[in-house]
């Protein structure tokens, strides 16, 4: 009983080590990918180009985060003013009223 129940325990633990060693693996990867992403930003950051060529990169987003927040700002404006919302769901309402009256009209009669 003993030693079936240590042999269980000696796989167990080799595939523990087994996952352990994958994982280091995978970990020193990793770090070897981070590191030269790294050196790559060091040494891109450095240079004026990658810099400027960054900086309008973060200006062209800035427009165009501005351009939308300002279509957003119409639209609420517009829904807000309008009822639109409410006036759909009335419209939807009707129809199926309609849609209803049509269907107990045409069974009945």
């Amino acid at each position: 009983m003993d030693s079936s129940f240590e042999a269980e325990q000696d796989e167990g633990l080799d595939k523990l080590e087994e996952t352990v060693i994958s994982t280091k693996h995978i970990a020193l990867a990793v770090n070897e990918e981070l590191d030269l992403h790294t050196r790559l930003i060091v040494s891109d950051t450095s240079s004026t180009t990658v810099q400027d060529n960054l900086d309008q990169h973060v200006d062209v987003t800035d427009s165009r985060l501005q351009r939308v927040q300002k279509n957003l700002a119409i639209l609420n404006k517009r829904t807000k003013g309008g009822c639109s919302c409410l006036c759909l769901l009335l419209s939807v309402a009707g129809i199926a009223v309609l849609v209803v009256a049509i269907y107990l009209l045409v069974k009945y009669l």
